[in-house]
């Protein structure tokens, strides 16, 4: 077994980790439990999206496979009246 010069040293590590994973835990649990984090998070970027007033009446969902990431075209049909 190899000499450790600072046993001592090895606790003080430990309880500063121990202590940042308390510190991270409550910060950012209830960000992530937040319902109003996800609604956010799904909202961003989605402000220059073209708008209309009108009824979905049909669409159409194409998956495409890939090797690493999937991907979904989506064609929707909608009226105005």
């Amino acid at each position: 077994m190899p000499f450790d010069e600072y046993p001592d040293d090895r606790n003080f590590h430990y309880a500063v980790w121990f202590a940042y994973s308390i510190i991270v835990a409550v910060l950012w649990n209830p960000a992530f439990a937040s319902p109003c984090f996800g609604h956010f998070r799904r909202e961003i970027g989605t402000e220059s999206w073209p708008c209309a007033n009108g009824f979905i009446t049909a669409g159409d969902v194409k998956v495409m496979r890939g090797w690493i990431v999937d991907c979904a075209l989506v064609r929707r049909d909608y009226s105005t009246a």
